[in-house]
């Protein structure tokens, strides 16, 4: 894979000068100057009519200090989905239980009438000391304190390549599926009763046949009816931890790509190339949350950057005409009357697109303070679902640029995936923040950008 791509690397190179982090020799951090600010009133009085700035957004920077006035001057978004993104991105602890309801209570022992204790979360991990029965858990809430909850509100996660294991440690386990079963002395239910077994009692066979099973329970030694039993095994849900998924981008602006897209785009359909957006990539991880659900074969995403008002209905008509799913990340203050206006915006929703963010302004993040980086990817996200009423889940980062600062920020203004620009197609959850993509430009031939989605471990 590394092959491949280095060699499309040279494809790549000259696409437009090297980006700088803040920390590199001579770089300066950008700040606002009143002239900015007053460029961006100007943009927002000639919107008017369409998608509107408020005062409050506007009141940014001190043109002298480079800062944010106060926090109120930062849009407010929606960050109730914070910690569903960060239970996603996280790889979390091989063999830890989850909470999979909207929410469990915790009982002061097995039994749905018992006194309540407290009461646990959806995405939760809980510490589970033992299976009381098929029915309840017993679980460590903190150092000394324990209660119970009903087992089938809990998971067990795992990985695809741990899933065999982790299953094989509940083998030769069975539980009552009735109200009771009866023990006895020998395997004939002539012989005589030694004792009843509660229903959803979990018990490890002695032995087994397909009529009996020997087993130990209460103190006691005796034979059970086969047909009482049946396997126990806890829920599970198994998360795909690695994945390899090219994710392509088209830039917009670039004059030589947009007479090459439907060449690229029907190579990629006649390839078998499976296409995800961003949002569908971002559903079928939530789905991950609470059952078994698999990336599809040959999946790839693609996003257009660079969009404005000049390009955005030629890059529409190529798609739409291929019905090929994409993303389109667009910068926040290309909408407007004299830009992208809310009549293109909505037809694009109409038409099956994907609007996702590319910030506010398009700047490279990593030379911005963090105060500026949190109203750009902040007011991005605001400006956004206030316009398309749909959730945006994911950030390009303009230029690719991105580090550990610009992750945090994207993390705090409550985006689920960022885009950044490492040539790449396998990455893992921990990287949902940061992930690769593969910038295209014209000078590629359909057979290398279908070349490019297969390059797979």
């Amino acid at each position: 894979m590394f092959l491949m791509l280095a060699g499309f690397g040279l494809l790549f190179a000259g696409c437009g000068p090297a980006i700088r982090g803040p920390g590199d020799a001579g770089m300066e951090e950008f700040a606002f100057t009143e002239d900015d600010l007053e460029a961006m009133r100007a943009k927002d009085a000639n919107n008017s009519g369409s998608v509107t700035v408020s005062e409050d957004d506007l009141a940014l920077i001190s043109s002298a200090s480079g800062v944010l006035l106060s926090a109120k001057d930062v849009p407010p978004v929606d960050l109730s989905k914070m910690s569903l993104y960060d239970a996603i991105r996280s790889a979390g602890k091989q063999g830890a239980y989850k909470v999979t309801n909207g929410f469990v209570n915790v009982r002061a022992g097995p039994d749905p009438s018992a006194a309540f204790v407290a009461r646990l979360e959806n995405g939760v991990l809980v510490n589970v000391i033992e299976f009381t029965n098929a029915s309840w858990v017993k679980v460590e809430l903190s150092p000394g304190k324990t209660g119970f909850i009903a087992s089938r509100y809990i998971s067990k996660l795992t990985t695809d390549d741990k899933f065999a294991e982790d299953k094989k440690a509940f083998e030769n386990q069975f539980y009552v599926n009735f109200g009771f079963v009866n023990m006895r002395n020998q395997p004939t239910q002539q012989s005589e009763k030694i004792l009843e077994i509660p229903g959803q009692a979990i018990l490890k066979p002695i032995s087994m046949d397909s009529e009996w099973a020997r087993v130990s329970f209460g103190g006691r030694e005796g034979f059970v009816s086969r047909e009482y039993l049946d396997p126990f095994l806890p829920n599970f849900v198994v998360r795909q931890e690695r994945f390899t998924l090219p994710i392509l981008l088209f830039d917009a602006s670039d004059p030589t790509l947009l007479p090459k897209l439907p060449s690229y785009i029907q190579a990629l359909k006649n390839a078998g190339s499976q296409v995800l957006t961003f949002k569908s990539f971002a559903e079928l991880l939530e789905s991950q949350e609470q059952r078994d659900v698999r990336l599809p074969p040959r999946s790839v995403m693609l996003g257009v950057t660079g969009l404005t008002s000049q390009n955005v209905r030629q890059v529409s008509d190529v798609f739409s005409a291929e019905a090929l799913p994409v993303t389109l990340f667009m910068q926040s203050d290309q909408f407007g009357i004299t830009g992208i206006t809310e009549k293109v915006t909505l037809t694009l929703l109409a038409n099956g697109f994907d609007i996702q963010s590319a910030t506010d302004s398009g700047k490279d993040l990593r030379t911005l303070t963090t105060q500026q980086m949190q109203y750009e990817l902040q007011q991005s996200r605001h400006l956004l679902e206030k316009l398309t009423k749909t959730p945006v889940i994911a950030v390009w980062y303009p230029q690719g640029g991105s580090n550990d600062r610009v992750e945090d920020s994207a993390r705090a203004a409550g985006y689920l995936l960022g885009v950044g620009n490492t040539p790449d197609t396998l990455f893992d959850r921990s990287r949902f923040l940061m992930l690769p993509s593969i910038p295209l430009t014209g000078a590629l031939t359909p057979d290398q950008v279908v070349a490019l989605t297969q390059n797979r471990p």
